[in-house]
């Protein structure tokens, strides 16, 4: 079957998905490696529809009532005083675009995330900024109303996290309220900027049964002739991997990987139990860690990327591989302070949060590099035809997943939001005829949530370890004196080796991710001439 038809199924499958779906509404997740053993909930994904039922809309319409903004306060529609209000009033009310939500378990419950405006109406400083005494009033009224109490704030300040025990706090209907009801309640209330589900994310990774598998993804890649150009990178180019921790270290009962003992490492930060030692306790982390930076040279295992750059470990996913969105944004933010050239997120949720969207479009105004994973699929293991975020944000590289043969993995996301692809896996096939599945080979735990048991398991697969490859060429660009985070993302989409149909698609993105040409991209402004891209024997 040639890849312009299985372009078409997919397309056909996503269609039948998205009718199915009509009636589901969607908000932002995170999700972790799956063992052998016991697999976790996969992530659920994203869908651009969005309904809401008409006793939905009736009971946030009355519940609102007086709350509803004054005349001429901004909005992107008209509201009837008497109360009446539309679906399309309550999905572009404020923001002018539709708000999404995802599925029940997606996000946590009995928690929002939430931002007070600047100088909301009713504070009697105009003009006071988040952060200040208005915020604190916003919280003493969610408390006395809503029995909300205060669970935390993001790294800035700005976002905080709110627990609603009873999530029963319409003050007119006294229904009981779902999280992302509740959140478009409040959402109208002009004191509130932003109010959202505390949405999960999870790793996004799909390993298979345990095979030793050699690294052919480094071999299809040329990676022995980008070192010749840039051998190894160079310490001072960070990496942060905002993951599940890495055994970077020994600390109290847990070991560092033995392929990771002549590795570089930045200090990093553990946003799940909120120390400085962000230690891998599911093995997710580490695995990625070693495509961009395995000790290499030292005559044990397997070889990194950008074997000479510093790994910066940040830790936001717990040992079942899941945490929240707000944490990744705080571990963007954190990297981002702390010194990282690129940011690598082999994780994603299916909906734009607030505070992760901010995150990212930081990070890249202070020239950050930032890699995400397009997602897997979904329940069905077959790729949508949407980038989970945060690999859908404009700022970030989306990297979806190809196999030994070049050919888009099964379980890729593809679609208009893909960058560009590097080898994933597949561990179900042996194209390369070494007798073992065709997984990426790295040192990690042999078995999630094993710690201190390492090997080099080959079940490992997905855009979760797609996306490292890339970030590690990224280093090499930083290392080899392309500073500039435009010409870094320049240099690897133009010149990707092209997949699909001719330029860019929606299966490959820009293609294959090529380090060789990336390397010489600004040396002689695109590939070299003894690189034969014949090669591909596309």
């Amino acid at each position: 079957m040639s890849r312009r038809e299985q372009g078409a199924i997919w397309a056909v499958g996503v269609a039948a998905r998205a009718v199915l779906c009509c009636v589901t509404v969607v908000v932002p997740d995170i999700v972790a490696a799956e063992s052998p053993a016991q697999a976790p909930p996969r992530a659920p994904q994203r869908s651009t529809l969005w309904t809401v039922d008409e006793a939905v809309i009736e009971s946030v319409a009355g519940a609102v009532g007086s709350r509803w903004p004054e005349p001429g306060y901004t909005r992107s529609a008209d509201i009837d005083r008497s109360g009446a209000v539309d679906e399309r009033d309550l999905l572009i009310f404020r923001s002018g675009r539709g708000r999404q939500f995802g599925p029940p378990g997606s996000y946590v419950a009995g928690e929002l995330v939430v931002r007070f405006a600047d100088g909301w109406p009713g504070d009697v400083r105009p003009g006071a900024a988040a952060g200040s005494g208005a915020d604190e009033e916003g919280l003493r009224m969610l408390a006395r109303e809503l029995g909300a109490r205060e669970l935390g704030r993001s790294l800035d300040g700005r976002y905080y996290r709110i627990g609603f025990p009873q999530l029963a706090a319409a003050p007119t209907s006294g229904r009981t309220w779902t999280e992302p009801e509740l959140s478009l309640l409040l959402q109208a209330r002009p004191e509130i900027a932003v109010a959202e589900p505390n949405g999960k994310v999870w790793a996004l990774l799909q390993p298979n049964d345990p095979l030793y598998g050699r690294q052919w993804h480094f071999a299809i890649l040329r990676m022995e002739e980008a070192w010749d150009l840039v051998p190894g990178g160079a310490p001072s180019t960070v990496i942060a991997v905002i993951d599940t921790g890495v055994a970077y270290e020994n600390y109290g009962q847990l070991l560092q990987a033995p392929d990771l003992a002549q590795t570089s490492f930045a200090a990093g930060y553990d946003f799940v139990d909120r120390d400085t030692h962000p230690q891998d306790l599911y093995g997710h982390g580490t695995h990625v860690a070693g495509t961009i930076a395995q000790s290499t040279g030292n005559a044990e295992g397997v070889a990194g990327i950008c074997f000479a750059c510093s790994v910066m470990p940040v830790r936001v996913l717990n040992a079942n591989g899941e945490g929240t969105e707000l944490d990744v944004a705080d571990g963007v933010l954190w990297a981002t302070e702390h010194g990282a050239a690129v940011i690598n997120m082999s994780l994603g949720g299916p909906t734009d949060a607030a505070p992760l969207r901010d995150a990212v479009a930081r990070a890249a105004a202070q020239g950050v590099v930032i890699i995400a994973a397009a997602g897997n699929g979904g329940e069905d293991g077959v790729g949508d035809a949407e980038a989970l975020f945060p690999a859908a944000y404009p700022e970030v590289v989306a990297v979806g997943a190809v196999r030994y043969d070049k050919t888009l993995t099964r379980y890729s996301n593809y679609g208009p939001d893909v960058d560009i692809v590097a080898p994933g896996g597949d561990a179900t096939v042996d194209q390369n005829g070494d007798r073992l599945g065709d997984g990426i080979f790295q040192n990690t735990f042999f078995l999630p949530q094993l710690p201190n048991w390492f090997d080099y398991p080959a079940y490992y697969q997905g855009t979760s370890m797609a996306a490292p490859h890339v970030a590690g060429i990224a280093g090499l660009l930083i290392s080899a004196g392309i500073q500039d985070r435009a010409k870094i993302i320049e240099a690897l989409l133009a010149t990707a080796w092209d997949l699909g149909d001719k330029g860019r698609d929606d299966l490959y993105g820009n293609g294959l991710v090529n380090p060789v040409a990336a390397l010489q991209y600004w040396g002689t402004g695109g590939p070299g001439e003894d690189d034969d891209w014949g090669w591909l024997g596309r």
